[in-house]
């Protein structure tokens, strides 16, 4: 198994296991934080490889440029989920976090076998003397 595997489901079972009153805390943001973390890692890695392309056209191929935006839509997500949460829709705002940081964590899985295509394409390439 992978790290990315491995630490999908580790997170996965903390998230589940934690109290419902630990739920309404920052498990949520947790949710979300983790899921943007591990969609720009493996942006990262993927992006690593020449052939590969980020598919928005904001973030393009600069590294800051990533993590600076993936900061800024995480954090202004977190913010909307304290004031939706504040405004009366606790419940709302608690499947906002975790759908947008189980979305993001799909988003990860999918740069993560992209990764190991190209990698073991590559592996085959100088095997076979190709390049």
């Amino acid at each position: 198994m992978s790290i990315l595997r491995n630490l999908v489901i580790v997170l996965s079972c903390w998230l589940v296991a934690a109290p419902a009153s630990a739920q309404e805390g920052p498990w949520p943001h947790l949710a979300l934080a983790t899921g943007a973390g591990l969609d720009w890692v493996t942006t990262h890695r993927v992006l690593s490889l020449s052939p590969q392309y980020e598919g928005n056209p904001l973030v393009g191929r600069n590294t800051w440029g990533q993590l600076a935006i993936k900061t800024a839509s995480t954090a202004f997500t977190s913010w909307t989920m304290r004031k939706i949460g504040k405004a009366g829709h606790p419940r709302i705002a608690r499947w906002l976090g975790y759908s947008a940081g189980a979305g993001l964590t799909v988003i990860a899985i999918h740069n993560e076998r992209l990764y190991r295509d190209r990698r073991d394409w590559r592996r085959r390439c100088v095997a076979l003397g190709c390049q």
